[in-house]
């Protein structure tokens, strides 16, 4: 049952209190999913996102329609791993990987943070802003414009649920239809 219950769709809810930051810091393990959509100059496309997030070990499943054209990105502080159909690269760098093998990145360092409503922790944050619940709204940091355009209570937790990363040459959108805490 508390499987089912953490996997339960959920609504958005407005007026709610915000998620003190040290609670949504304490969430090491979760999942999410949901859609990816990229524009990188002038490219563009779409995509499903599945990703699982272990503290430092991740794993990001990027599927096209029909789940056709899928990358797996997987990774921790050692080095990434992405794997398409037809090949298997490794690296040390997420960001340097995808720029190389896809033509666009996202950044998983920062992302990962940022997808909780949370800044990446020894990074610089300028231009924050809150909305009157005190909820993150946007911030720059790490060269991204980053902001959240939606939040849901999930378990307790106040979760961002639309998402718009840019930095001038990409446009990252994201749309959380499931989070899971484990």
């Amino acid at each position: 049952m508390a499987t089912l219950a953490a996997c339960a769709d959920f609504k958005t809810q407005k007026g709610t209190a915000p998620t003190p930051r040290a609670a949504l810091e304490s969430i090491s393990h979760w999942g999410l999913s949901g859609k990816l959509g990229v524009r990188h100059e002038a490219e563009g496309f779409s995509a499903t996102l599945e990703w699982q997030q272990n503290s430092d070990a991740y794993q990001i499943d990027l599927a096209g329609p029909f789940r056709a054209g899928g990358v797996k990105l997987r990774g921790d502080r050692s080095g990434v791993e992405l794997a398409t159909q037809t090949q298997t690269l490794f690296a040390s760098n997420p960001v340097q990987l995808m720029q190389q093998e896809l033509g666009w990145a996202l950044p998983v360092d920062g992302a990962g943070y940022w997808v909780r409503g949370l800044a990446r922790p020894g990074a610089p944050v300028s231009e924050s802003e809150r909305d009157a619940t005190g909820m993150l709204t946007a911030m720059h940091q790490d060269g991204w414009h980053i902001e959240i355009l939606g939040w849901v209570t999930h378990q307790g937790y106040e979760l961002p649920s639309r998402l718009k990363f840019s930095n001038g040459e990409t446009v990252v959108k994201l749309v959380v239809r499931q989070w899971r805490l484990l």
